[in-house]
């Protein structure tokens, strides 16, 4: 075993030994119901990594990710762009690596949004919504 093995094994016993020493982590308790934000223990199953890495100059980076909702993101990516979306793996775990042009990386923040101006886009959405279901059925009533 290399010494750079030896140091990476030593850390992460470090790091697993300071997650079962944390008062706020339960072992045991996997499938407890408590979800609470303010007083519920942390699970072994609430500590899943979602990480971005690249060196400068390359023109690749490589995304692990446990967000269901990212997953899927890059899976359709990956459908469109296969030449462009790698899938690295996919792992027992649930989690998946992909490996993608940096030129995907965007970083933005939302806007904030007024009161008035989020009930009127919720509106729009209805109205948007049910116009498809009501074109979807065959419903041509409204056809202009």
């Amino acid at each position: 075993m290399s010494k750079y093995d030896e140091d990476f094994d030593e850390e992460l016993e470090d790091m697993e030994d300071d997650i079962e020493d944390s008062e706020d982590f339960d072992e045991e308790d996997t499938d407890s119901d408590d979800d609470s934000e303010d007083g519920g223990k942390l699970r072994v199953a609430d500590y899943k990594e979602n990480n971005i890495e690249w060196l400068n100059g390359q023109k690749t980076m490589t995304i692990s990710l446990s967000e269901r909702r990212l997953i899927n993101k890059l899976k359709k990516l990956r459908e469109q762009y296969p030449d462009e979306v790698e899938l690295v793996a996919d792992n027992h775990d649930g989690t998946y690596c992909f490996r993608i042009p940096r030129k995907y990386l965007k970083l933005s923040r939302r806007k904030d949004l007024t009161e008035e101006r989020r009930q009127a886009m919720s509106e729009q959405g209805k109205r948007m919504a049910e116009k498809y279901f009501k074109k979807s059925k065959g419903d041509d009533t409204n056809a202009e």
